[in-house]
């Protein structure tokens, strides 16, 4: 259907990337590359879309909005890219990596305790890790006491989860282990955390 030029005009800038599934590790990543992206990009506007359900990530952000006012405005951008996962690649980095962006310097790891939690909740393509065992005693090795809960850790192990980019972005240690299709993205955001291939 065609687009009156003066709807085309107020919307040629205004880019809408939305995610409708259970992965809300997507979310946090977006929100934390969207200020870098628009640097690189100037003049563009970002518009961020979720599950209603899943809207408490971005909701204190501008330029957010859940499903239920998404499906009502996709007509206001000039382009709208609705994310998924095909099980092999990841989004995120499929979306940088053909736009050519470079990804921001990583966040400064705080100083912080030698607490650290195991976080081992997964959402498909990600899966859950299998040698827990060994994951707990590389991480006692290097100078951690593991915990069970979340609260005032120093560092969070573990598989690819809207927790653990949240803490690397939070200036924890972290480290990934590989279990799904991030492993590259979380490189390139985070080279200054760990990435546990061998335990």
């Amino acid at each position: 259907m065609p687009i009156p030029f003066f709807k085309y005009v107020k919307s040629k800038d205004h880019y809408c990337i939305g995610y409708f599934g259970y992965c809300n590790e997507y979310l946090v990543q977006l929100s934390y590359l969207r200020p870098h992206i628009e640097k690189q990009l100037p003049g563009m506007q970002i518009h961020l879309a979720c599950k209603d359900d899943a809207f408490h990530l971005l909701e204190k952000l501008p330029n957010t909005m859940p499903w239920s006012s998404y499906k009502d405005r996709k007509r206001e951008f000039g382009h709208v890219r609705e994310i998924g996962t095909d099980m092999k690649n990841h989004p995120i980095l499929d979306l940088m990596n053909e736009s050519e962006l470079s990804f921001p310097a990583p966040p400064p790891i705080a100083t912080g305790n030698n607490r650290c939690v195991i976080w081992n909740r997964a959402m498909l393509p990600t899966k859950p890790v299998e040698n827990i065992e060994g994951l707990r005693k590389f991480i006692q090795s290097r100078g951690h006491e593991i915990v069970s809960h979340t609260d005032e850790v120093g560092c969070v192990a573990g598989v690819e989860s809207e927790f653990l980019y949240s803490s690397a972005i939070k200036g924890l240690m972290t480290y990934l282990i590989p279990t799904g299709t991030g492993t590259e993205l979380y490189r390139k955001m985070f080279p200054n955390r760990g990435v546990l291939e061998k335990i």
